[in-house]
């Protein structure tokens, strides 16, 4: 009798372990870290078992970062579009080599050397690296009959939206405006007592006389109060507001001007100098 009361006890705890488990549906959880070139970094993701009305309380965090890998290819590009500006294109060549290395479909880096192969040689770049491919976008043809001169052809434009910041902590990065010597970006804050918005503008200036003088054309005109000086990584740059709304911090870097406005959420811009120079160290 006593045998019987335990098998009938352990034949009712089954069933409603079948009933619990009928009852539940999988779920996954963990966290998922994707670098923002695609790929995955970190994935500690696993699929558990939940009561279905529990369901929808529980989801995978996704967190967008960067890898090393593709960081190191960030910097030196960057790198390499200011030696481009400075039409310094063996030194452009070599940087370019060194992203390639790391990841030869990563940005402009593939047309680029092309480019360059063709300026540094006055020949055209090869149409494609396999039969039927079409010509890379941007890059120069000769006209028919016109034989190439070595040493002449067009240089690599420079792709300036690779020295803007692709993230801000505390915002949001918008959409880039690209023209021939200037690229911008504006940046919403998520949530900030003293700022309404933020612009960061790039210029190729194309001479060192010309960045020189933007500060003074520029900057000092269109934002004279509160003016102050200081330095950038190592070069000099004016802090203006224009006393109601926005403040601007402007510096030049070879021949290339970097520009950042800044709007007063308070309608006292003088009070974000400390805001707009903290939003440099993330420029590349």
């Amino acid at each position: 009798m006593e045998r019987k009361k335990i098998v009938i006890a352990v034949i009712i705890i089954l069933a409603l372990g079948v009933v619990a488990y009928a009852g539940t549906t999988p779920v996954k959880v963990g966290k998922k870290v994707l670098c923002r070139y695609g790929h995955v970094i970190e994935d500690s993701t696993r699929t558990i078992r939940v009561p279905r009305w529990m369901a929808n309380r529980f989801k995978v965090k996704t967190v967008k970062s960067i890898c090393e890998r593709h960081k190191k290819c960030e910097e030196l590009y960057a790198k390499a579009q200011k030696q481009l500006a400075e039409k310094k294109l063996s030194q452009a060549k070599k940087t370019l080599g060194k992203v390639s290395k790391l990841d030869p479909k990563f940005e402009n880096v593939k047309t680029q050397l092309q480019q360059i192969e063709a300026a540094v040689s006055g020949t055209p770049p090869s149409p494609g690296t396999t039969p039927g491919e079409p010509p890379s976008p941007g890059i120069p043809t000769p006209s028919p009959g016109t034989p190439p001169t070595p040493g002449v052809s067009t240089p690599p434009a420079v792709d300036l939206a690779a020295l803007l910041p692709k993230d801000i902590p505390g915002f949001t990065t918008g959409n880039i405006a690209r023209g021939d010597n200037y690229a911008c970006c504006g940046y919403i804050p998520k949530n900030h007592p003293r700022v309404e918005s933020l612009l960061i503008s790039v210029y190729n200036r194309g001479s060192l006389e010309s960045a020189k003088a933007f500060i003074d054309s520029v900057s000092k005109k269109a934002f004279p109060s509160d003016a102050r000086t200081t330095t950038i990584r190592g070069h000099p740059a004016y802090f203006g507001t224009d006393v109601t709304t926005y403040a601007t911090l402007s510096w030049y870097d070879g021949v290339i001007v970097y520009e950042i406005h800044m709007m007063s959420a308070t309608g006292k811009p003088k009070e974000l100098y400390e805001d707009i120079v903290a939003v440099t160290k993330y420029i590349p």
